[in-house]
């Protein structure tokens, strides 16, 4: 103790009568002769740092803290509890400063090797990221859902459909007590669903997913059909708590079904998450072969089964706690809560990206949405701009209530649209269910298919272009064209009704004409764009599973250029169609082709769009009879 002064005989007596005082519990009397001695010999670390323990035994931290600061000051090699409990207090009193520069002399006084050298990086490093974080507060307002979902219970685990017209969240309240006089806390699913005006309605808890057991913990598909939920003790359970997943049919959920040894061990496994093309499911589980105590791990829908687990890595995972794991709708974007990385409280909020090389380094999503208190799991709506999550900052009873606040930029992800088709009969306007193929015109690798659920379908989409068919058996086929290209249109959601014809009987003549919406020429000519021969391999298709059935393919123009020329470049591009389901195999006599120019519009051709809808390849089918 190099600046520590020696204490004299009076000072070393009262030293002395302090200990015994402590020894017997007489801590108010002990601090006052040690006081004395400070006053006299403020110089002297041994008083100055028993001093500093038995003022914060009596709750005066303020005197405790500025006790602390002056041992600290007389010492060389500062005492690890020292420096432990001097930037704790520093801390709780905004010093950041203060709290660093201990850290950084502490860590000044020790060898990189020593045990304490990692832990006292980290702590330098917390105690940065804080400072910044509440010197730059984000301007933010969070904003408590109403009360028709926050009760005195907790709600937490926030969801929404992709369309954002269904709700889904837990509750955990008290339970009854029984005969016997025992509670105790019950979780179970809620739904709600909005209005136009955005209100919650219908606010109820899922009697079909619901036990007297425990349900909570779930993912939500973007159609909604799909529910992901851990249950607990449903006597079926692999460990304490499992996921389960239920499927919804005429508004209706199945009965849950376990999801099987790959996902569920006796550890636990909760907090779900799937991917937008609910073929990729996220949770968390304490299983062994981690980094931690619970990590984020993930199982690849493989056929009609689950992959192995695979771990989502160091990136992500810590030696501590991950998990509530939301992975949004662009498919790159995790959100996630964590106790490890740096953060501000107990569970803060995090955000990682994914590129071709794996997940970047995940960020803290800042003051105020993390906090000293508990944050819990966040979920993203589908344009990015507004998030959900739960707290219990803002409760004076310490539950958890679900939050929203408007996503600052750099924490959104990127911005997706969603398709939602309705396919019915053409002629009885009933629903019909059917196959739906959706492809990336400039990706060939992307593409997707869906089967309708009670004759609807719906899937979310990032920029792009799109090719959509949809097929089903003794029907012909639909083609439509999505352009999602221009930001703008990701706040106008497309919705289709699609009216599929049956193929032609013996009693009808021709069927209406299908719009061949994926054919493309190059411009004022008859040269067939690659992206085009997808569509026409769905027509050579539908010839090669329907013998007996002839086809007339017609061209139509808009009318710029002469009423002539228009003409002659319709039939051009209707020959140019056939020749290629020729060059595949189909016979001559079952194809024939008519050019219409510009004589039958379907738009203005006054405007760009108008003239686009009017450029457009048309097949009728021909009965078989005739």
């Amino acid at each position: 103790m190099a600046c520590s002064a020696q204490m004299n005989k009076l000072a070393a007596k009262k030293y002395q009568r302090s200990t015994e005082l402590i020894k017997n519990g007489e801590t108010e009397k002990a601090v006052d002769h040690l006081l004395e001695i400070s006053n006299e010999n403020p110089d002297i670390y041994d008083v100055q740092y028993r001093l500093g323990w038995q003022l914060l035994k009596l709750d005066r931290k303020t005197q405790a803290l500025h006790h602390f600061g002056l041992a600290f000051d007389l010492t060389e090699k500062p005492d690890p509890k020292l420096v432990t409990i001097l930037v704790n207090l520093y801390e709780e009193n905004d010093h950041y400063d203060k709290a660093i520069t201990a850290m950084n002399r502490f860590m000044a006084s020790i060898d990189s090797q020593d045990k304490l050298w990692d832990f006292s990086q980290r702590r330098r490093s917390e105690l940065e990221f804080r400072k910044q974080a509440y010197a730059n507060p984000l301007d933010i307002q969070l904003v408590l859902l109403d009360t028709v979902i926050n009760t005195d219970a907790s709600e937490y685990l926030p969801a929404f459909n992709a369309r954002g017209t269904e709700f889904i969240f837990t509750r955990n309240h008290r339970k009854v007590q029984d005969n016997f006089g025992l509670g105790g806390n019950q979780e179970d699913l809620y739904s709600a669903k909005l209005d136009s005006q955005g209100n919650f309605i219908c606010v109820k808890p899922i009697d079909e997913l619901n036990t007297q057991e425990n349900e909570g913990a779930h993912c939500f598909s973007q159609d909604g059909n799909i529910l992901i939920f851990t249950s607990c003790n449903r006597g079926r359970d692999r460990g304490g708590c499992d996921l389960y997943i239920s499927f919804r049919r005429n508004g209706k959920w199945s009965s849950p079904i376990n999801m099987g040894p790959k996902i569920n061990t006796r550890y636990w496994e909760s907090q779900p998450a799937l991917s937008p093309d609910n073929r990729t499911l996220y949770f968390s589980s304490t299983r062994k072969g981690g980094f931690g105590k619970a990590d984020i791990w993930k199982v690849e829908l493989q056929g009609k089964s689950w992959s192995d687990p695979v771990n989502l890595g160091p990136v992500i995972n810590t030696s501590g706690n991950e998990g509530s794991p939301f992975l949004h709708a662009d498919n790159q974007t995790l959100y996630f809560r964590s106790d490890e990385h740096i953060g501000l409280g107990d569970f803060d909020l995090f955000m990682a990206r994914r590129d071709t090389s794996g997940w970047q380094v995940p960020v803290n999503l800042g003051y105020p949405i993390n906090s000293t208190s508990s944050e819990g799991a966040l979920f993203v709506d589908l344009n990015g701009n507004r998030a959900y999550y739960t707290s219990n900052q803002h409760s004076e009873k310490n539950d958890f209530d679900i939050l929203y606040f408007e996503l600052p930029e750099q924490f959104r992800p990127q911005a997706v649209s969603y398709v939602h088709f309705t396919v019915i009969d053409k002629v009885s306007r009933q629903k019909i269910n059917a196959s739906i193929v959706l492809k990336a015109v400039d990706r060939a690798e992307d593409i997707v298919m869906l089967s309708t659920n009670d004759g609807e379908a719906l899937h979310v989409i990032q920029q792009g272009n799109y090719m959509v068919t949809v097929s089903k058996d003794n029907y012909l086929f639909y083609s439509e064209n999505i352009p999602l290209l221009d930001m703008r249109d990701f706040n106008k959601p497309f919705e289709f009704i699609i009216e599929l014809q049956a193929i032609p009987t013996a009693d009808q003549k021709q069927s209406e004409a299908v719009i061949l919406k994926n054919i493309f020429f190059e411009s004022a000519s008859s040269t067939l764009l690659q992206k085009s021969i997808y569509e026409i391999e769905k027509l050579y298709a539908l010839l090669k599973d329907n013998p007996s059935i002839s086809i007339s393919i017609i061209g139509h123009t808009d009318n710029i250029g002469s009423e002539e020329d228009n003409l002659k470049l319709s039939k051009k591009r209707a020959d140019a169609v056939r020749q290629v389901l020729l060059d595949m195999g189909i016979e001559e006599n079952r194809i024939m082709t008519e050019g219409k120019g510009e004589q039958i519009p379907i738009a203005d051709n006054s405007t760009e769009e108008g003239r686009s809808l009017n450029r457009r390849t048309e097949f009728v089918v021909n009965n078989p009879g005739t």
